[in-house]
């Protein structure tokens, strides 16, 4: 809940939030699929525009405008060529509302405290607390005190490979791997020292070879997205498999630019490539399952602690939900005009915190707060002047670490953290921005009269 302050001795007002969506929690948002197959593409489509026109009639959008989400009805069909499982669709328009929040309290680190350089698109903690990010410049560890950065030095053979963090993970032994230029890097916390991995073969090692993006499955081996395929790693061996698009292979990858991977609850595998969101069989490298979202950036998934498959990516609206039972796709957006496909402002990173919240870091409309019960979003900004709101907007990393912290990396200012935990305080301070704001931050006399309403006396 945000104040309104009004002066010239009117009565404080303060801005009652919009009604909740009518209907129940998150996990209620897809539509479900009803035990009984009658004509079932039709009958979703009609209640999906049911619910559409229920939900539009919700007053209360507030900027940066209302989420518009787009329900996407799908039926699985075969792509005879390829025997890939394609998609039919069929869409509507859902609005979801966006409500400003400020109960955050964001603490900025600078290169003023030591940091190397101030973009930092990964954040890792490791298994003795330390927090890691990746810069531009080189590895910094944070023991929230002070750094120590660690870069490439000529001559020495064990030190970072290069200076341009791309990719950052810690793998369940707690070895951290780094992907930067055209070489992978394992870095062993206890003698501090970098052991280098050649990806690719050396035909195509300088043809876009650099690690994006790592993941770990649950036998062990790492998987490393690249724009020349997708790499599987077996660390104990150092054995490197290569998965490439192939015209003699049509069922497999349809595209060597690969920018994300992961493993669903379920032991299913996901590749995120320039074409969309592919299920994909690592035994005999064929994609069984493609979910066209074209984003040569990044497309990515998040399953969450209800089952909710979440699918975000860079461009354009930016997230979808996507559910698995009816497979079903809905997608949505953050802005009150839907934004081109190939414009630069949709979800960087996706987390959910200890406490089942999902915050979502865009890439201009700041961090997001998903609210199941309420069925909104709660957006936390930056506001000029005020130097514990966030650093800016453009979120391109987001991190908890193990005491409940979330750590933001930035486009363009240093890496910011916060407590997701209510504070027992809410405070009013003069935003430059927002005219209903205190007029000044001194606040001498605060009197409350006989109908409850505040009147405040102030300095300056």
């Amino acid at each position: 809940m945000r104040a309104s302050f009004q002066y010239a001795f009117q009565p404080l007002m303060v801005a009652a939030p919009p009604p909740p969506l009518s209907g129940g929690r998150a996990s209620d948002l897809p539509p479900k699929e009803g035990p009984r197959r009658m004509r079932s593409h039709n009958r979703r489509f009609i209640c999906a525009t049911l619910h559409a026109l229920a939900l539009s009639s919700v007053p209360g959008w507030l900027l940066p405008g209302a989420a518009i989400a787009f329900v996407t009805m799908t039926q699985a069909a075969t792509d005879i060529s390829t025997g890939v499982r394609a998609r039919k669709v069929t869409p509507g328009v859902v609005n979801i509302p966006v409500v400003e929040g400020g109960a955050a309290r964001f603490t900025r680190v600078s290169t003023a405290d030591g940091l190397s350089q101030s973009r930092v698109s990964q954040i890792v903690q490791d298994d003795r607390g330390f927090i890691w990010f990746g810069t531009q410049y080189g590895l910094d560890r944070y023991d929230g005190y002070e750094f120590k950065v660690f870069v490439h030095e000529p001559g020495r053979v064990n030190s970072l490979a290069g200076a341009y963090v791309n990719s950052l993970f810690k793998d369940r032994s707690g070895m951290l791997w780094i992907g930067c230029n055209r070489t992978l890097d394992r870095f062993d916390p206890r003698t501090e020292t970098f052991t280098h991995y050649g990806v690719e073969t050396d035909e195509l090692a300088n043809l876009g070879s650099t690690v994006v993006h790592i993941s770990q499955d649950r036998s062990g081996l790492l998987w490393l997205a690249t724009a020349t395929g997708l790499h599987r790693l077996d660390p104990t061996t150092g054995t490197i498999v290569h998965y490439r698009h192939s015209a003699d292979n049509p069922g497999g990858l349809s595209t060597n630019d690969i920018t994300w991977s992961g493993e669903d609850r379920n032991g299913d595998f996901w590749v995120g490539t320039a074409d969309g969101l592919d299920k994909f069989d690592r035994t005999t490298g064929k994609v069984l399952l493609h979910i066209p979202i074209p984003d040569p950036k990044r497309v990515a998934f998040f399953e969450d602690r209800f089952g909710q498959f979440w699918i975000y990516h860079n461009l354009g609206t930016g997230l979808a939900l996507y559910d698995r039972a009816s497979n079903t796709l809905t997608k949505y957006s953050f802005y009150r005009q839907e934004p081109s496909p190939d414009a630069d402002t949709g979800v960087s990173e996706v987390i959910e915190d200890r406490n089942g919240n999902l915050w979502l870091g865009t890439r201009g409309l700041g961090l997001l707060q998903f609210d199941r019960d309420k069925r909104r979003f709660t957006r936390f900004r930056n506001h000029p002047g005020d130097s514990h709101s966030i650093g800016e907007d453009r979120v391109i990393a987001l991190f908890q670490d193990r005491e409940g912290n979330i750590w933001t990396g930035l486009h363009s200012v240093g890496p910011n953290h916060f407590s997701p935990d209510k504070s027992a305080f809410e405070v009013f301070k003069h935003q430059a921005d927002d005219p209903n704001s205190l007029s000044v931050d001194f606040v001498n006399a605060i009197l409350e009269d006989s109908r409850g309403l505040l009147w405040l006396t102030m300095t300056g």
